[in-house]
């Protein structure tokens, strides 16, 4: 039924969202909406990242103003899929994602992004084995949890200062190619966690054990120090953790670096 409410709202308040759905424009779902870029040139099924915004931002914000993120992508040749957040059912709640324990969203996310994924494989042949959720902040957050809980159909998972949410979970349900990356001095999701009001972010280095817990490999196998990232990985980067000198930012070359990440899986995985 709140679903029902939700795509009847969108529709009435913004009849925009039914017009055509081009590249930039908002493309309608069941369940909400979602925006999306290709590169110029397409020569078969395109590799696809689906990206998970902040809290208080939008799919408009990242297509139009976060263009560091869209163009890095579509350069080297994904499809770039903008989702769109709902506000939770809590005063004072902005766009986000239902990521915290106690506060449930208006919808399944889990449910939208595979209604949006669906949608615009209609639009633009995915290939399907290369599918990446990706996430900031908030979007993050959604991004472990998923990745956590319910990774089917994804291919890889990719963070940028994002953090579970307390309680964590006791452990995850499979072993996934996960790459984290965190500012040290981050105080919005900071590495040590924080409460805000009735909700608190987990503990970083707590989460991402959890996904090294599944993998079996505690230790890790590798480290480097590629410009302001220190990294290190384990089982051949299939999971990577870096940080970074800043605070709840995105450095411009972290979509490169995603990127990359998921090229070396994608031919790892070929290979095995």
């Amino acid at each position: 039924m709140k679903n029902l409410l939700y795509s009847l709202l969108v529709g009435i308040l913004s009849p925009a969202y039914a017009a055509a759905c081009e590249p930039g424009a908002a493309c309608q779902v069941d369940t909400g909406f979602y925006r999306y870029e290709v590169p110029e040139t397409i020569a078969g099924p395109l590799p696809l990242i689906v990206f998970l915004h902040g809290y208080a931002s939008s799919s408009e914000r990242v297509i139009n103003v976060d263009r560091v993120l869209v163009d890095n992508a579509i350069k080297k040749g994904f499809a770039f899929l903008a989702a769109e957040g709902t506000v939770a059912e809590r005063d004072g709640a902005l766009n986000g994602w239902s990521v915290w324990p106690g506060f449930p969203g208006i919808r399944d996310d889990r449910q939208y992004i595979w209604e949006a994924i669906d949608d615009f494989s209609e639009k633009i042949e995915v290939d399907r084995s290369r599918i990446y959720l990706v996430g900031f902040s908030l979007g993050g957050s959604a991004t472990l949890d998923t990745a956590c809980k319910d990774p089917e159909g994804f291919a890889g998972f990719a963070v940028l200062n994002g953090a579970m949410w307390n309680p964590l979970p006791e452990s995850c349900v499979s072993n996934v190619s996960i790459f984290q990356t965190h500012a040290f001095a981050d105080d919005v999701l900071p590495l040590e966690g924080l409460r805000y009001d009735q909700v608190t972010s987990g503990d970083v280095f707590a989460g991402f054990g959890l996904f090294r817990q599944a993998a079996g490999n505690l230790q890790p196998d590798s480290f480097d120090f590629t410009g302001e990232y220190w990294c290190r990985s384990w089982d051949d980067d299939a999971r990577r953790f870096c940080l970074y000198g800043g605070n709840h930012d995105w450095p411009l070359s972290w979509m490169p670096q995603v990127t990359q990440w998921i090229e070396h899986i994608s031919a790892a995985n070929q290979g095995n």
